[in-house]
């Protein structure tokens, strides 16, 4: 499991890379089958993310929908 700030730079990357190869003269084949890696390329992403565990983040408390751990709930005024 790769951490997940090490697969937002990779998945960045990726399209940057992509769209300086889209802009070159390569054959047209590679636009699409790039295209179609990068759905895996940001589905891995996303799986990295969300199963990070690399921070401890607390149990939400009972009736509690949303968990921040930068703000107090009072502070966010919707509550």
């Amino acid at each position: 499991m790769f951490p997940a700030k090490t697969a937002i730079l990779f998945a960045t990357a990726y399209v940057v890379i992509y769209a300086v190869v889209i802009n070159l003269d390569v054959p047209v084949i590679l636009a699409p089958i790039g295209a179609v890696l990068w759905l895996f390329v940001f589905l891995w992403m996303v799986y990295c993310i969300l199963k990070d565990t690399r921070r401890p983040y607390p149990k939400l408390k009972e009736n509690e929908e949303w968990g921040y751990l930068d703000k107090n709930k009072n502070e966010l005024g919707m509550f």
